[in-house]
């Protein structure tokens, strides 16, 4: 637990109500005083406890909901099944856009502690989330969704990440493609990771050799997708084929397949994570790992409900499956599928 008002008072050496009175921004207490109560809070680490407020209306009726980046394709639906959830329950959603930024994501665990919610869902930036640590020390209830948080052990939704890249690449290689071009993300991530796992397993299944060169890691943005992509179609072995481990890396890496005048299903096989609408509309519509958005912020959002109605039984951590949407960028190149 946080440090409380009494914490405060025994390390500033004054009352439980003369802290009150600083914290509060009340007047009446000596300068001197109200310095030493505020360096006294400022090295416990005390956050005002919103909750308590809330307890005068019997109960908070916001929970908290930080993502990476709400710009992804596959955040949204996610929100937007919390929202649905929640408003069931006459609960409002403060949404945090943390941008994949580790710092930003701390300060908003910080903000809502100070605004007392009921509960909140983390899409944590890594895995050894801060902020998910701060919200359940803070005693808050956490459920972790997208990724498992490392750094406490709170219920998580997730999908099988490793599976889902397995099937995807398994597809490539049984159609007759031979280069396979990995574009990941930050291994900060454990959905990155795990995708490059289900890279790795494909091939070690097929038996068809890596080519370590095809293979780039760390990619935060579409421009640096684009780029990357486009050193390795000019290099002197280009792959013939992609996997891009999310649809932001798509798109930037489909920019340079159409600069380099290939031809999506004919020239280069394509497959992404992420099955956002626009993979669809395209002239050669994109193969693509689909995954239950929707379904995974219902269910972060029931399990959440579950803590916040006083279940105290241990975490739970469910893996949805994925399915793999065959489309025109992935083309047959052989005849004969190699054996899986």
């Amino acid at each position: 637990m946080g440090a409380t008002l009494k914490d405060v008072a025994q390390h500033a050496g004054v009352s439980y109500s003369t802290v009150s009175r600083v914290l509060s921004g009340q007047p009446h207490v000596r300068p001197e005083v109200a310095a030493r109560v505020r360096e006294a809070a400022a090295a416990l680490g005390y956050v005002p406890d919103g909750r308590a407020r809330s307890l005068k209306t019997r109960r908070a009726t916001v929970i908290g909901a930080i993502v990476t980046d709400v710009c992804q394709e596959f955040i949204t639906p996610v929100v937007r099944a919390i929202e649905d959830v929640a408003s069931r329950r006459g609960f409002a959603v403060l949404l945090a856009n943390a941008d994949d930024d580790e710092g930003k994501e701390e300060s908003y665990a910080e903000l809502l502690l100070q605004e007392g919610v009921a509960g909140a869902v983390v899409a944590a930036t890594g895995d050894r989330s801060r902020a998910a640590l701060r919200l359940a020390q803070g005693g808050v209830p956490v459920v972790a969704f997208d990724r498992r948080v490392d750094a406490v052990d709170v219920d998580s939704v997730t999908v099988d990440n490793v599976g889902g890249a397995c099937a995807a690449v398994s597809h490539l290689l049984a159609a007759g493609y031979r280069r396979v071009a990995l574009l990941a993300g930050l291994m900060i991530a454990g959905t990155a990771r795990m995708r490059c796992e289900g890279f790795e397993a494909a091939h070690r299944r097929t038996g068809i050799p890596i080519n370590r060169g095809l293979v780039v890691q760390e990619l935060r943005t579409s421009d640096e997708a684009a780029a990357a992509a486009a050193q390795l179609l000019e290099g002197p072995r280009p792959p013939d084929a992609v996997f891009t481990t999310n649809a932001r890396l798509a798109a930037g890496a489909l920019a340079a397949v159409r600069s380099s005048g290939l031809r999506l299903g004919s020239d280069l096989g394509f497959v992404t994570f992420d099955d956002p609408l626009w993979t669809r509309l395209l002239e050669c519509p994109l193969t693509t790992v689909a995954q239950p958005t929707y379904d995974i912020g219902c269910r972060a959002a029931e399990a959440l409900f579950r803590r916040i109605d006083g279940d105290a039984g241990p975490p739970v951590h469910e893996v949805l499956e994925t399915s793999l949407q065959v489309r025109a960028s992935t083309m047959p190149r052989a005849p004969v599928p190699v054996s899986q």
